[in-house]
């Protein structure tokens, strides 16, 4: 089977970031990743659940802007916010303390974020 025909340059494309495990670092990391964004080369878009995103944001002290978007629209917004592509499974666990009703919504940040990718949509999945 050959791969998908790509319809943009991917370097012009944004990276989709997969939130990982909700009680871990991965959601503190893209936070502060966006923090730094003057610094990077090229815009991303977290593949999480968006409240569980700004709870985490608010107990580390951060103030970060975040906007739900679509992987076609986070290139625009990500000057002025964090784009971040909802998840439809929710977050139950909080940081720091593991929860086996997250596997869910870890996987389907991971297997959306290679399908963005082979649609073109994304550049390259970062875990």
């Amino acid at each position: 089977m050959s791969a998908p025909a790509r319809t943009k340059d991917p370097t012009a494309l944004p990276l989709a970031l997969t939130q990982g495990d909700p009680s871990g670092i991965g959601i503190e990391i893209a936070l502060k990743a966006w923090i730094a964004r003057d610094r990077l080369k090229g815009p991303f878009f977290l593949l999480a659940d968006p409240g569980h995103v700004s709870h985490v944001a608010t107990s580390i002290g951060l103030e970060v802007p975040l906007v739900s978007v679509e992987p076609d629209a986070a290139s625009a917004i990500f000057a002025r916010a964090l784009p971040i592509v909802p998840l439809v499974n929710k977050v139950h666990g909080q940081q720091g303390e593991s929860d086996p009703r997250d596997a869910p919504a870890t996987l389907e940040s991971i297997e959306r974020a290679v399908g963005y990718v082979r649609s073109g949509r994304a550049a390259a999945i970062v875990t």
